[in-house]
């Protein structure tokens, strides 16, 4: 079975906008869904899906305001 393209991450680092991280989380939840992540970058995959989420928290709680 062929070994999937990694997904261009954002540095942790940098603090991404809310549309490069909306659509990194959306190409990792693609890439998790077709299933043929190993499982080392499924776990990586899935925390660094938590962080875009609490990135994307963050930046909506800001707009609402």
């Amino acid at each position: 079975m062929p070994k999937a393209a990694p997904v261009p991450a954002v540095p942790a680092a940098t603090t991404p906008s809310y549309e490069d991280a909306l659509a990194e989380l959306e190409r990792l939840v693609q890439r998790m869904e077709d299933g043929q992540m190993p499982l080392d970058e499924l776990l990586a995959g899935y925390k660094r899906g938590a962080e875009l989420l609490d990135r994307l928290a963050v930046l909506l709680h800001q707009s609402a305001e």
